[in-house]
């Protein structure tokens, strides 16, 4: 049987940014969650990357999860990894902090292309919102 490794601040053995790193690569997709008015609002979401920076993402800015987030910043990512000696769960939260910068949109589009399609006629900045959560900013739970 499986033993859950649920990582919260009030333990000792806390994940260090390097092994959150390793399991956000490993396994990106995540649960996210923001909030609507007075009620949460959870959905799966695709975590772009990490690196030493903090955790990258992007959304159209036409839905609701990035209108969401530019009137309430602070969010929570649940992180899951199953494995056969024991299984991983980490939320991550804090307050996003969005970046359309030109190096990051072209990095975003080198790395997914098929936005390229999505975004049509329009300029992809205008499209697409690109947010993170800042490591110094994180809050593992």
């Amino acid at each position: 049987m499986n033993k859950m490794r649920i990582f919260s601040h009030h333990q000792e053995n806390l994940m260090d940014y390097n092994n959150l790193m390793d399991l956000v690569t490993r396994q990106p997709v995540c649960s996210f969650a923001t909030v609507d008015a007075d009620q949460p609002r959870v959905r799966m979401f695709w975590t772009w990357f990490i690196d030493d920076n903090g955790i990258y993402f992007h959304t159209p800015k036409n839905g609701n999860a990035y209108q969401q987030m530019v009137k309430n910043p602070k969010v929570e990512f649940c992180y899951f990894e199953k494995s056969e000696s024991d299984d991983v769960m980490i939320r991550v939260g804090g307050e996003v902090v969005f970046d359309n910068s030109e190096h990051l949109i072209n990095r975003l589009l080198s790395d997914r292309p098929f936005l390229k399609d999505l975004q049509k006629d329009k300029d992809a900045k205008d499209v697409y919102g690109i947010f993170m959560l800042k490591r110094d900013a994180i809050r593992v739970r």
